[in-house]
């Protein structure tokens, strides 16, 4: 790995990766080694535990990238055939599947504040299936050692998630409205009120258009409660199926 260089997936192919910080924007590349890299240690790999890291860049000033038909952001998939940003990419699969062939088990480590798509992580009947699942989350300072003691037993996190996870994100309606819509009309002006100073700069929105159906609100009522609302036109009441993870480590 150290001789190794990590490569970011984007709608065209492999580029360098992309690791812009601060409130510059999150990126929207998925950062990943290719699986090849770990040839010639299947030997040392034998009868140890391997431990995948899936994760994901999240922060202001940029939105998922997905191909969502109808939208501002359709065709901005990935060249993998990833079609969106919290799904898994075809690296990450092949390193699940390299950790399963040579080590006795296989821990994937979820690094994400944002929800990905691990239903294929959850199912025995996956070539990617895990042993366990972590979702760590945002770790900041101290997360990693607090992983570190739970993967070693020496804690049990007893942990709950409070969210639904999507087994096909692309199926909740909200997704219609991914993508970073721009105002044909709308500036922002710099240096504040009264008297702004400074270029016009054209300003982003995203629609809502769920009403009070956001998150479980869609997920558990709306269906029960006959609740409909238009989504680029549509309207909409079809429920996609959760994927409910409701312990930290399975």
């Amino acid at each position: 790995m150290d001789e190794a260089t990590a490569r970011g997936l984007d709608s065209d192919g492999y580029q360098k990766p992309d690791e812009k910080t601060g409130f510059e924007r999150s990126t929207d590349t998925i950062i990943e080694f290719d699986s090849s890299i770990y040839g010639g240690l299947e030997d040392s790999a034998n009868g140890t535990t391997g431990i995948v890291f899936i994760g994901r860049s999240d922060g202001e000033g940029g939105d998922v990238t997905a191909d969502v038909p109808g939208s501002v952001i359709e065709g901005k998939g990935y060249a993998d055939g990833t079609p969106h940003q919290l799904a898994i990419s075809q690296d990450e699969r092949n390193t699940i599947k390299y950790a399963k062939e040579n080590c006795d088990k296989v821990v994937v480590i979820i690094d994400s504040s944002n929800v990905i798509e691990i239903g294929d992580l959850m199912n025995d009947d996956s070539d990617v299936s895990a042993d366990a699942i972590l979702w760590i989350g945002g770790p900041g300072g101290q997360g990693f050692k607090a992983m570190s003691e739970i993967l070693c037993g020496d804690v049990n996190p007893s942990g709950k998630t409070v969210d639904d996870w999507m087994t096909d994100i692309m199926e909740d309606p909200s997704t219609s409205n991914f993508g970073n819509a721009e105002y044909e009309n709308l500036y922002l002006l710099q240096g504040g009120y009264p008297n702004p100073v400074g270029d016009s700069t054209e300003m982003n929105f995203i629609e809502y258009e769920e009403n009070i159906y956001v998150g479980y609100r869609y997920y558990e009522t709306v269906d029960d409660t006959g609740g409909t609302f238009t989504v680029n036109g549509k309207d909409n009441r079809t429920m996609p199926t959760p994927c409910r993870c409701r312990s930290a480590m399975a």
